[in-house]
């Protein structure tokens, strides 16, 4: 979207950097207005009500590297460790073009209204998007630094509670959910049922396409790694050469239109289970299935 190689940003710009100056300025005076403290324009205009966990949806005019401009609709959401201290901020930016074209082409009587609607529901898609990429950015910070309360786990009634939900949600499915009775493991709970719920829900997605569908969760050894979990389904699968990207937040083996997604819930199992001192792999043929594989340091 902005024409930069991630070697030409890391560490070295801010999202201030890539945006209209003054618009910057503008909000920075806004802001200070506002809120009845001088603020710099800068990086500080674009994050200080998120640093004080105020919602913050704004738009701004986005610069690409070659120059060109785009309107944006950005939203800052603070982020924090365990002591509430803040780590970060996420900024994610939707580009606005098509919706502020209707606006135009409204005004100058180029259009009907029906242009503009359907801009507004591409726009309310785009919000949901964002919303669900927030809020699964936000759950990967979460996993990768909270503290870790570890116990022995129940892991089938959470996932068969999964299972019954997924398949409330969708009565119309000719699919079978089976869960392994009895399955327990030494960790922490929620985290442990952060995985159970990506990997089943993934399983219960990548099936959707199959008139009949089978998902089904259980333990078996293996060779390697002795007692693994296992997660497994006969739906879309993938080729097994692009494995690695498997487990990279943002990084999609099928497209969005496909399968919606926002590609962060694998990155959120990787980081899990490695807290847990296991690892996870995938076994996978194109049209054939997948099965997702797991180790926990104190399985049993």
């Amino acid at each position: 979207m902005m024409g930069y190689a991630a070697a030409d940003v890391l560490n070295k710009i801010t999202p201030a950097d890539i945006s209209d100056p003054q618009e910057v300025i503008a909000r920075a005076k806004g802001l200070s207005a506002e809120l009845g403290t001088p603020i710099t324009p800068g990086f500080e205009a674009l994050v200080f009500k998120a640093s004080r966990d105020i919602e913050d949806i704004y738009e701004l005019t986005y610069i690409r590297k070659d120059g060109s401009r785009f309107p944006a609709v950005v939203s800052v959401t603070a982020l924090r460790d365990d002591e509430g201290a803040i780590i970060g901020y996420l900024l994610i930016a939707t580009d606005n073009t098509a919706r502020k074209q209707a606006e135009e082409a409204l005004r100058n009587g180029q259009v009907y209204t029906r242009s503009l609607v359907e801009a507004d529901i591409d726009a309310l898609m785009a919000t949901e998007r964002l919303g669900q990429l927030i809020d699964d950015m936000l759950l990967l910070s979460r996993v990768t630094r909270c503290r870790m309360h570890v116990e022995e786990t129940d892991m089938s009634a959470p996932a068969a509670e999964v299972a019954e939900r997924l398949v409330q949600e969708n009565p119309q499915r000719d699919a079978q959910l089976s869960i392994e009775p009895r399955m327990t493991a030494t960790g922490d709970r929620q985290l442990l049922h952060i995985v159970l719920g990506n990997l089943l829900g993934n399983a219960w997605k990548f099936t959707s396409k199959h008139e009949h569908a089978h998902v089904s969760m259980g333990t078996e050894r293996d060779p390697e790694h002795g007692l693994a979990f296992f997660v497994r389904d006969d739906g879309a699968g993938f080729d097994l050469r692009y494995k690695d990207k498997l487990f990279v937040a943002f990084q999609r083996l099928h497209s969005r239109e496909e399968f919606p997604g926002t590609g962060i819930g694998p990155a959120t199992v990787e980081r899990v289970v490695r807290r847990h001192g296991g690892r996870v792999w995938p076994n996978a043929q194109v049209g054939q299935g997948t099965t997702f594989h797991f180790t926990l340091g104190g399985a049993s």
